[in-house]
């Protein structure tokens, strides 16, 4: 399978660039379809991590504290927005520095995440 990366214009500011995967052929970024998929059961947990994400990117840079790392196999980067300890979603991501984030699959916790 092909995938892009786009930019989130919305989350990314002066101190970091947010971006997110699509699978070629569609249109629907990898964060749309998180979002798509829990808005209605989890709204706060949802709204909470898309707050997160504007704070980074025009507020904050991503800090390496916002992230759980090491959520992913042995060096490929992979971390997680971190979220607090009763929260239901899970965010990963790709982080390189303070500048750049760039959002792959999120879950539910428990679940799998399917990957591309």
């Amino acid at each position: 399978m092909k995938y892009s990366i786009v930019k989130l214009t919305k989350f990314s500011g002066d101190k970091a660039f947010v971006y997110s995967v699509v699978r070629h052929g569609e249109h629907e970024t990898f964060l749309d379809k998180f979002v798509n998929e829990n808005a209605n059961s989890f709204i706060s947990e949802t709204k909470d991590i898309l707050g997160r994400l504007i704070t980074i990117g025009h507020t904050t840079g991503a800090r390496y504290g916002f992230f759980r790392h090491f959520e992913g196999t042995l060096g490929d980067g992979v971390c997680a927005l971190y979220d607090k300890k009763k929260s239901n979603l899970r965010l990963y991501c790709i982080r390189y520095g303070m500048q750049i984030i760039v959002i792959g699959d999120g879950t539910q916790k428990g679940k799998s995440v399917a990957r591309g």
